[in-house]
């Protein structure tokens, strides 16, 4: 059982550095887009505040940041054999589900990139179930918390 824990929390550790790696990039790159979109989106008949399009974007980026960093430390727990690392990577997910709706709901939506669609923000909060009932059968199968 252990050995399994391990894999997948090794192969979980991969999937949320990718999520690390694309978002910091996202961060890494806010001047290089808002150029491209200064230009671009007046073209199509819209206005375009640079100013506050930086704002949304760096904190939405650096808020998925902190959550892939908190997905990666669970990881790190399953490859200690911790099954508490399925409870911190979906603390991680579903802290990543309300951030569209906690923008929506507050009235700070403003670009489309912030709510993608609801079949994949659903997807995250399946995710989030999906490690929390992993944590709860490895609790009932008796699997240690710590080695």
């Amino acid at each position: 059982m252990r050995i399994a824990i391990r894999v997948i929390g090794v192969l979980l550790l991969l999937i949320w550095l990718i999520g690390v790696f694309v978002f910091v990039r996202g961060l890494l790159r806010t001047d290089e887009m808002s150029g491209n979109y200064a230009w671009m989106v007046p073209r199509e008949g819209y206005s375009f505040d640079v100013t506050k399009w930086k704002s949304h974007w760096v904190f939405y980026n650096a808020y998925i940041v902190v959550c892939c960093l908190l997905g990666c430390v669970g990881s790190v727990l399953l490859m200690r054999a911790q099954r508490r690392g399925f409870l911190l990577m979906a603390g991680a997910v579903v802290l990543w589900f309300l951030l569209p709706i906690g923008l929506r709901v507050l009235g700070l939506s403003a670009y489309g990139y912030e709510f993608v669609s609801l079949r994949s923000n659903l997807s995250l909060l399946a995710w989030g179930v999906a490690f929390a009932l992993a944590f709860v059968a490895l609790r009932r199968l008796g699997a240690p918390s710590a080695p």
